[in-house]
């Protein structure tokens, strides 16, 4: 039977996952990929924008922007489009379903704890903890760890890892 941190000490951390900050990484990625998706179909638009929890595109017309979201309702299908009138034309706001909302904060802390067991794994710990408490904490509890600080410095590395696709035509004319 493995000993505790009661009875063989340890490290205890409880972290919280930056809800708002996942939110808004997926926007940013959605917003790229709406942007490549609407040139695809020759939709013209008169900019796109990310304000707060939705994304936000411009055209000149009503009949534009129903186009663009009929168009964008398949690939797109997390986000729920709605049109609406402005003085100089419509805007098309989108923002995340119920559930797609739910799914890319699910997915924030499950990539968070992968990401925790690969850092604990440096430390050479017997028998962690790490796991999800509630909807956006994780416990994690390192006995036999006696370095307190080093733990925190290799637990509290911040790392953001990012993959675009590149314009393959615009890569051969440079």
């Amino acid at each position: 039977m493995p000993l505790g941190l009661d009875l063989r000490g340890g490290v205890y951390f409880l972290l919280q996952v930056d809800m708002q900050g996942a939110v808004q990484k997926k926007l940013t990625s959605l917003a790229t990929d709406i942007r490549g998706q609407l040139r695809d179909k020759g939709i013209r638009h008169q900019g796109i924008e990310r304000a707060g929890d939705a994304i936000t595109i411009r055209f000149g017309s009503t009949s534009e922007a129903d186009t663009a979201r009929s168009t964008l309702a398949g690939p797109q299908a997390e986000l729920e489009w709605l049109i609406e009138k402005v003085a100089d034309g419509a805007k098309l706001v989108g923002r995340f379903k119920a559930s797609a909302l739910k799914e890319v904060q699910e997915n924030a802390v499950k990539q968070n704890i992968i990401t925790l067991n690969k850092r604990v794994n440096e430390l050479a710990v017997k028998e962690p903890v790490i796991q999800q408490q509630g909807s956006e904490r994780i416990v994690v509890q390192l006995p036999g760890v006696q370095d307190t600080a080093r733990a925190k410095d290799i637990i509290g590395r911040t790392a953001t890892l990012e993959s675009r696709l590149a314009d393959p035509v615009a890569s051969t004319i440079a």
